[in-house]
């Protein structure tokens, strides 16, 4: 029988570090993490964070609670 793992509580995906509270707005490219890790990004959540994602071209496809979707571009993703 499998286990399933906890899925993670990061502030920033990939880093150790804290966030500071004292930034409220940050603002970075999605091309900047996600080409680190080949556009994978494994489950995870956000513990005092709210993500918007704007897609403008291409397309944005991922799982949310196991459920496959994907979004034709412009579009904007609230989590």
């Amino acid at each position: 029988m499998m286990m399933d793992r906890p899925v993670p509580v990061v502030d920033f995906y990939g880093e150790t570090k804290s966030w500071s509270t004292s930034d409220l707005l940050h603002v970075e490219a999605l091309i900047e993490r996600s080409q680190l890790y080949n556009w994978k990004i494994r489950p995870h959540r956000h513990s005092n964070l709210t993500q918007l994602f704007m897609v403008q071209t291409g397309c944005f496809l991922s799982h949310l609670s196991s459920l496959p979707f994907s979004l034709p571009p412009t579009c904007i993703l609230i989590f």
